[in-house]
């Protein structure tokens, strides 16, 4: 049964972890090491290999009821929903509810990505693995805009008042610790990944 697409809604992003819980769910999760593989091997690979990759789902703050989170170029601020512009804003990350399947980040003149029945059949079996991982809540996929990060340079998030900001990772712009939370699968099932930068006044 295909997954249901929900309409997003800031309440629902204001329920997603923090950073520091999903990386512990994901450590918790991962004791065997094998964790990527495994969900590599549930994604839906036709769709997947190239355009989307999995997303460690989290939020660095709380949005207002009528706010979304919209990437504008390397820089990622919250936008008014009521804005004639955001609907140029494509969704570029997804998360699942209890409901279905909900875009929780989006894109201005970003990769419209299809979600029809092929694909939310896809994320079913997929969200059946994260389910029996109890991962669900962690785990979402996101829009690789067609980059290959084994191509690209690594790259690091870091949150400064309400934007979150993405630089290449040897331009961190203060000592802290890097998450990863962002990883391509590719057919060959090897794992490239891009970092999230927790500074110390992120929460």
């Amino acid at each position: 049964m295909a997954s249901n697409l929900l309409p997003y809604t800031a309440a629902e992003f204001n329920s997603i972890p923090d950073i520091m819980d999903s990386a512990k769910g994901f450590e918790e999760a991962n004791t065997s090491g094998l964790l990527l593989q495994e969900l590599g091997q549930a994604l839906p690979k036709r769709e997947v290999n190239c355009s989307l990759g999995v997303t460690l789902v989290h939020r660095h703050y709380d949005l207002a009821q009528y706010e979304m989170l919209v990437n504008i170029g390397n820089v990622a601020v919250p936008w008014n929903t009521n804005n004639e512009a955001s609907g140029l804003a494509n969704p570029s990350s997804w998360c699942f509810t209890k409901d279905g399947v909900m875009p929780y980040v989006f894109t201005y003149g970003g990769v419209k990505v299809s979600m029809g029945d092929r694909m939310r059949e896809s994320l079913s079996g997929y969200r059946s693995i994260l389910e029996k991982k109890h991962t669900s809540h962690i785990f979402g996929l996101c829009t690789l805009d067609g980059v290959s990060l084994a191509q690209a340079a690594p790259t690091v998030d870091f949150t400064s008042r309400r934007a979150n900001i993405t630089l290449p990772f040897d331009e961190n712009p203060s000592e802290g610790g890097a998450i990863k939370a962002m990883w391509q699968i590719q057919q060959v099932m090897s794992i490239n990944s891009s970092s999230c930068y927790l500074p110390c006044n992120c929460h």
